[in-house]
């Protein structure tokens, strides 16, 4: 008995804002960020990540707030798709994720930047198939909005 194998690429776009009426400010630099996992999902269950690293320039104590469309940070080819993870992580982030977590609590979640300094702040993609099937081939694509504000 064969196996269809196929092979998957995976996209994700972070549009990053920022948003403040106090003195002090915050910006993301060299924005929108994207994260490409460059190695393809080639079976069932098969887990692929990747991640990108963005700068924030803060001077002030700041928050990140996940926000996205409806259903747009899972990762979708053509209505099929794949469990999708996430983990921010950053040096100056109060409350970085230790583990992946499943896109529906990612963006609930309010991450706190603590400091006056430029921060890195690395965004983690993680891409599953389907534990019963290949997935279809093609170019996944999810998309996420992360807004610093203060």
């Amino acid at each position: 008995m064969g196996t269809n194998l196929m092979r998957a690429a995976v996209v994700v776009s972070a549009i990053c804002w920022a948003a403040g009426v106090a003195q002090g400010g915050a910006s993301w630099l060299a924005q929108p960020y994207s994260v490409s996992i460059p190695t393809h999902i080639s079976g069932t269950n098969q887990a692929v990540s990747a991640s990108t690293d963005m700068m924030l320039q803060h001077d002030v104590a700041c928050s990140i707030v996940v926000s996205v469309g409806l259903g747009n940070e899972v990762l979708t080819l053509n209505g099929r798709t794949l469990t999708t993870a996430y983990k921010l992580e950053g040096t100056h982030l109060s409350d970085s994720d230790t583990d992946w977590v499943g896109s529906a609590t990612f963006i609930t979640k309010t991450y706190h930047v603590l400091g006056t300094v430029d921060s890195t702040i690395k965004l983690s993609v993680q891409a599953t198939a389907p534990s019963n099937q290949a997935p279809d081939a093609g170019a996944y694509t999810a998309s996420i909005t992360l807004t610093a504000s203060w």
